[in-house]
């Protein structure tokens, strides 16, 4: 009897197992929650950008720090274990490089340019948020797929 087939099986079972369960921590409320708080980033880098261009540099702020502290810092532990580079470099650019800009009198086109480079890192943060129920029928139909087919051509017959 050759038992590879089912040696791949189960290491495969074991390699995504783990996967589902950090899924489970997302339910479909906490994704809504983190996204949220990424259009409020958003938003308030835009209303920086636009304060900033007007020459309003301390609401500017304002509305920057406000995008970090209240918005930022409550996403940024739990997307750390999914991509912790990004999640740093964003936390980065906007607590010290963006304010630092803003309290230095940049030039607007900078800002601009900055805003637009946070903002950008920001979609694709919102696009590592998982999303438990998709994955998880993914890989239970890969799961139930491979059992199938592997059973299927080893000839395998299961008797209860």
């Amino acid at each position: 009897m050759n038992f590879i087939p089912i040696l791949i099986l189960f290491a495969l079972i074991l390699i995504t197992t783990p996967n589902v369960y950090a899924q489970e921590e997302f339910d479909e409320e906490y994704v809504e929650f983190i996204l949220n708080h990424i259009d409020s980033i958003n938003e308030l880098l835009e209303q920086t950008d636009e304060e900033y261009s007007n020459g309003n540099k301390d609401l500017a702020m304002k509305y920057a720090t406000t995008a970090y502290l209240e918005h930022y810092e409550y996403i940024e532990s739990e997307l750390g274990q999914y991509n912790e580079e990004l999640i740093e470099e964003v936390e980065w650019a906007m607590r010290e490089e963006l304010r630092g800009m803003i309290k230095d009198e940049a030039p607007a086109p900078d800002v601009s340019e900055k805003i637009d480079e946070i903002k950008g890192n920001l979609q694709n943060i919102a696009a590592i948020v998982p999303e438990f129920g998709t994955v998880a029928m993914m890989v239970l139909s890969i799961a139930i797929l491979s059992i199938v087919a592997i059973t299927a051509k080893s000839k395998i017959s299961i008797r209860v």
